[in-house]
């Protein structure tokens, strides 16, 4: 729902597997597609397949693990090996999101630019050829169409909140307590006139110090 919010825009058709998570996913794509009178419209908008034609994704996340996130989770892990970093403890956890989130996202974001910006070639496959960017914004320039539908915003507020209607009722608490976690946690960087952290050396520093000032 992020997603649609920041387009603007829903799919024509929405294609997942059975998992726990897509039976929301499915009601929702249904539900702002109701009122549509193109032939994928209303129930129409949703269907369900096998996850072998995930293929591709999965595919994907495995060459992310290799060239990116293998080295973060080796990273976590050697902390977690030299006693810097306890799992179960609360406060390890967001101290930890605290002090990496940003470099993280900066570099997540600097992959999606690069797979955004660089060319599919041909293959044996039914793969569009061409830079994903151009793809996307420019669809008419290759022979396709833009898919995206409106929407009501009134519809998707409703969705959105019979979603987090479903939520345990024990989420309004954690949610609090994160915010706590985090709203210590940049009081002290403050206090202790430390800048953000913009690498990875920096984000380790930060999170060690912080924890030594909390206990």
């Amino acid at each position: 729902m992020e997603s649609i919010k920041e387009l603007q825009a829903c799919p024509t058709l929405l294609r997942t597997d059975r998992g726990t998570e897509n039976g929301s996913m499915a009601t929702v794509q249904c539900f702002l597609r109701r009122n549509h009178n193109d032939s994928l419209s209303g129930l129409g908008a949703h269907r369900y397949g096998s996850s072998h034609a995930n293929q591709r994704i999965e595919a994907w996340w495995s060459f992310l693990r290799k060239n990116w996130s293998s080295w973060w989770i080796n990273f976590f892990k050697d902390m977690v090996d030299t006693g810097d970093l306890n799992t179960s403890n609360s406060m390890h956890m967001e101290c930890l999101w605290f002090s990496f989130k940003k470099v993280i996202e900066n570099e997540l974001s600097q992959v999606q630019s690069n797979w955004n910006n660089h060319y599919i070639r041909k293959s044996r496959y039914q793969t569009m050829t061409g830079i994903p960017n151009k793809l996307y914004f420019l669809p008419e320039e290759v022979g396709s169409e833009d898919y995206q539908k409106p929407f009501n915003p009134a519809d998707l507020r409703e969705a959105e909140y019979e979603v987090h209607s479903t939520d345990t009722d024990n989420s309004d608490d954690e949610e609090n307590e994160t915010s706590d976690y985090q709203q210590y946690f940049n009081y002290a960087l403050q206090t202790l006139g430390i800048d953000h952290p913009t690498s990875w050396r920096e984000s380790l520093y930060v999170y060690q110090t912080l924890l030594s000032s909390a206990t």
